[in-house]
């Protein structure tokens, strides 16, 4: 999976693996996702919530996190993008995890 972010715009991506009906896979339903920016990508990731920016220099609790390289995600979890930078692409692999 692949995106061109625009500035400032929360951009969705769910995980794969849910069966028709909405019950995940057996197979997918635990998975890291993988992801890599453009090299001048400063990106805020956030699952199942929306991604912020931060607000100011203060630190505040966030449901971000700073363009990270791996999440632990599970099936029809929602990833959330965003950036203050404009045609920030981003790329997402899925590998599943067994128990």
């Amino acid at each position: 999976y692949s995106a061109t972010l625009a500035a400032a715009t929360d951009t969705i991506l769910t995980v794969p693996g849910l069966q028709a009906g909405g019950a995940p896979s057996a197979l997918y339903a635990k998975m890291y996702a993988v992801i890599s920016y453009t090299t001048d990508g400063v990106v805020w990731v956030a699952s199942n919530a929306v991604a912020a920016l931060p607000a100011g220099a203060a630190f505040a609790q966030t449901t971000g996190e700073l363009s990270p390289h791996c999440k632990y995600v599970r099936a029809g979890d929602v990833l959330h993008f965003i950036t203050a930078g404009a045609n920030v692409q981003v790329n997402v692999a899925f590998f599943a995890v067994q128990d």
